[in-house]
């Protein structure tokens, strides 16, 4: 509905060195370019720069185990950038 039918994405594949000939899925494709825009931030002296990637994209989970028969919990801590 805007003024193109397309938008032209070649300066933003340029400027993330992203490799044009692979078929991808959104996921493959949003782990990719969540990652080359963490490269490209981590040249910054701005640390709030820096962690812009894991400050809006990144989440945190835990994994608990109980035993039935003591009621240890055993607790493991995971981060993540999309939900399965």
């Amino acid at each position: 509905y805007g003024h193109r039918s397309c938008a032209d994405t070649r300066a933003l594949v340029d400027l993330l060195q992203l490799q044009t000939g692979y078929q991808q899925d959104v996921q493959e494709f949003n782990k990719l370019l969540l990652s080359s825009l963490e490269l490209a931030f981590d040249d910054s002296e701005d640390a709030a720069v820096q962690n812009t990637i894991k400050s809006l994209f990144c989440g945190s989970m835990q994994y608990v185990t109980i035993c039935k028969s003591c009621n240890n919990a055993s607790k493991r801590k995971s981060h993540f950038f999309e939900l399965f």
